[in-house]
């Protein structure tokens, strides 16, 4: 089963952090802002867990960069179209 939990994703950017030697911040804007050509928006004591503060323009700016391969490799794009499969297989 699927349960959001906003604590786990705080540890998420802690875990990223540590593995890209930089800061949470650092990581989006290299590998999501720039590449999409987006523009970085203060979001004060929002992580991780929280939110992207973004705009219409900018997520249409996002989606483009998604179908023009900037982001994600072809077949990662595919994955995430996939249903979601429990570990017995089913749907």
């Amino acid at each position: 089963d699927y349960v959001y939990s906003s604590s786990r994703y705080a540890m998420l950017g802690r875990v990223i952090e540590a593995v890209a030697d930089t800061s949470l911040d650092a990581v989006i804007r290299a590998r999501v802002l720039e590449p999409s050509a987006m523009q970085a928006y203060p979001s004060p004591d929002l992580g991780a867990h929280a939110a992207l503060v973004s705009t219409v323009n900018d997520m249409g700016k996002y989606l483009t960069a998604l179908e023009q391969g900037k982001l994600l490799k072809p077949r990662a794009l595919e994955e995430l179209a996939l249903p979601s499969r429990r570990p017995s297989g089913t749907p």
